[in-house]
């Protein structure tokens, strides 16, 4: 177990009782869309830093990654609703 999946069991599975209990598999399915949406995040500002400039399309490209970092935490609350 590496660092970030020691950190992401902590918050998930740590005792607390105003907190849901998240599924392995559907916390792994979570962190795995999270995970795509961070990288893709990280290699249009890379490329943006490289070349030292920032288009619309890059603009474009990061607004479409936010969207589809909140559209999986969307998800994931309603998850969370719907065990509570």
């Amino acid at each position: 177990m590496n660092r970030s999946e020691y950190i992401q069991n902590i918050i998930l599975f740590a005792y607390n009782l105003d907190r849901p209990i998240i599924p392995k598999k559907k916390a792994d399915m979570i962190f795995h869309e999270l995970n795509k949406c961070g990288k893709r995040i990280n290699a249009v500002v890379h490329m943006c830093v490289l070349l030292q400039s920032v288009e619309s399309t890059d603009i474009k490209e990061l607004t479409e990654c936010y969207i589809a970092l909140f559209e999986v935490y969307d998800r994931y609350c309603e998850f969370c609703k719907s065990i509570v």
